[in-house]
């Protein structure tokens, strides 16, 4: 401790993040978000294992590969020349609208008073600027967003006059699944404290504005037409259809749609695979349909060249899972631990002679490493060495220098021994991973049938506003509907259904086009059952008084629930 306070002290950290870290360590004020992260970083740097660790950059692997140290392949990076991209009279247009619009509220916000509001405002017209840049779309999904949630405030406030908006006025519509949660806490702020007045002026600047074609999507944008040639470039021309491998990177799910409805309006067989926060989709080669499935698969049919077009948004999952993807996976250890240290004195005693050569194959089916060695034995020809009890009877030639070619013959020979040990390990694997698809798929498919169930009722004015007492009610109502029809029909699945594996459901769900959504034709008892436990079991997780909580809450904790679900593993 003495060792990391001197570090700290000494010019690792500005002079207010010192002041924090002072704070935090003598009376426990926890830093600052942004400061933490500082610290974090500056107690990492001043750790032991810092200083004896490098990280293998592009640079230095080059430098390996030319001494003859690295024989894996390294990507080349070209950067090619920006193309010159200007706003057509449509997208000039909209970003006047938008300028003008941004002006003015931010006119209002500082009227009102409110601190807090002031400085959301500035957060909110980058988002709207960030949003403007990806895609004329991803804007104009987000003023009719924007519009739906201060139209719900405004009913908020004629149902009960006399009080301010709350925060729970916008968390109660449907969420945009690519937003960041700091960009909805400011999105939100932006709707308390308003006047009726104000929001009015909101509601009706933003519909004259989505009132004419100023958003309409329809005409491609000038980046999209640029994006659109520079595919049509990458032709492969000996098979028909197909493009040359490329990743498409967007920050927001709005965004990604629409370049995906554009790829596939230019030809509607083209290999496009999505993969964001709501999972994936690839394109049936047979039907030239959307196919939804889970993220893992859309690497693994990437890898394998099944699609030519990768869409995908931003965020931290892809780059997590990306290095993960790119070899075996990592062990991270330090001083002290016995394996580290073992390792470390191995190395340290015994640097292998040339005469021996390391080489590693990938069992079929698993993300490891089978690792053996090619030795020259005195007087003899070429050895694989699977255990150190062939080594111990080998008299290594160290005179010899083994090259990379001399180990080729002996790799398919190791890759059937890696095979032949962990074959019955990949099939478990596989097991494994298919029981845990279908459990996410059938867990996702009851929460989905108790939200349309219970949404349903609400449509129709029967739902109760307290969730027990409608949970009570649900579970009467198909009683009845069981002795008299055997099945009720459940529709309003959420959309996000759409990333359930349908090879695990033992139902029928099918997709409504009208409205995005699903819906279950004749929900037998057994289905519905399942939905009420697992709504139930959601309620249950709610520190609320069961007198207090109400279906609406619930119904949007069952949506986020469900979305959990879908997006792990």
């Amino acid at each position: 401790m003495r060792r990391l306070r001197v570090s700290l002290g000494s010019g690792k950290l500005s002079a207010a993040t010192r002041t924090q870290y002072e704070l935090w360590l003598k009376q426990g004020i926890t830093p600052t978000a942004a400061s933490l992260k500082k610290l974090l970083r500056a107690i990492f740097s001043s750790a032991p294992l810092s200083r004896v660790m490098m990280r293998h950059n592009r640079a230095l692997l080059r430098v390996y590969q030319e001494q003859g140290e690295l024989t894996a392949n390294l990507a080349q990076r070209h950067i090619l020349p920006m193309r010159k991209i200007q706003y057509t009279p449509q997208e000039h247009a909209a970003y006047e609208a938008l300028d003008a619009y941004s002006q003015e509220l931010a006119k209002h916000i500082t009227a009102a008073n409110d601190q807090q509001a002031r400085v959301s405002t500035g957060f909110y017209l980058s988002f709207l600027q960030r949003r403007f840049a990806s895609s004329l779309y991803a804007i104009g999904e987000t003023l009719r967003r924007r519009r739906e949630r201060v139209k719900w405030t405004l009913e908020h406030l004629s149902a009960k006059p006399g009080k301010s908006p709350s925060a729970f006025a916008a968390s109660d519509l449907d969420e945009d699944l690519e937003q960041d949660e700091d960009d909805t806490e400011v999105i939100e702020q932006l709707l308390k404290n308003r006047s009726e007045a104000d929001l009015r002026w909101e509601w009706e600047t933003l519909t004259q504005m989505l009132a004419g074609s100023l958003y309409d999507a329809m005409p491609v944008s000038s980046k999209t037409q640029v994006l659109l040639g520079y595919v049509e470039s990458r032709r492969d021309q000996t098979r028909p259809g197909r493009v040359a491998q490329m990743v498409i990177f967007t920050q927001f799910w709005d965004t990604l749609e629409d370049l995906v409805r554009r790829l596939r309006q230019a030809e509607s067989k083209l290999l496009v695979g999505t993969y964001s926060g709501r999972g994936g989709q690839y394109t049936d080669p047979h039907t030239g349909k959307l196919v939804g499935t889970e993220r893992d698969e859309i690497k693994q049919r990437f890898l394998r060249g099944e699609i030519d077009i990768l869409a995908l948004t931003i965020d931290r999952t892809i780059y997590d899972d990306g290095v993960a993807s790119l070899g075996p996976q990592l062990r991270f250890a330090t001083y002290g631990e016995p394996v580290f240290d073992a390792i470390l004195a191995l190395s340290e005693d015994w640097p292998p002679p040339g005469c021996v050569r390391r080489i590693a194959v990938t069992p079929q089916g698993l993300d490891l490493q089978y690792v053996a060695f090619v030795a020259n034995d005195l007087g003899t020809e070429l050895h694989l060495i699977t255990d150190l009890a062939t080594l111990a009877a080998f008299d290594l030639d160290e005179t010899v220098t083994l090259s990379e070619a001399d180990t080729l013959p002996f790799i398919a020979q190791l890759q059937v021994l890696a095979d032949a040990e962990y074959r019955l390990t990949g099939h478990v694997m596989g097991v494994e991973s298919d029981n845990e698809r279908s459990g996410r798929a059938q867990a996702a498919l009851a929460l989905g049938t108790a939200f349309g169930f219970i949404k349903g009722r609400q449509k129709t004015g029967l739902a109760d506003e307290n969730f027990w007492k409608e949970l009570d009610a649900c579970r009467n109502r198909i009683a009845e509907r069981l002795t008299q029809v055997g099945g009720i029909s459940v529709d309003r699945v959420p959309v996000i259904y759409e990333q359930v594996a349908t090879a695990f459901v033992p139902f029928d769900v099918k997709r409504k086009i009208s409205d995005e959504s699903f819906w279950v034709d004749n929900a037998p008892p057994p289905l519905l059952n399942a939905a009420l436990d697992a709504a139930a079991r959601v309620g249950d997780g709610i520190k609320k008084k069961k007198s207090a909580l109400s279906t609406d809450f619930v119904l949007s904790k069952i949506a986020t629930e469900m979305k959990r679900i879908l997006m792990t593993g």
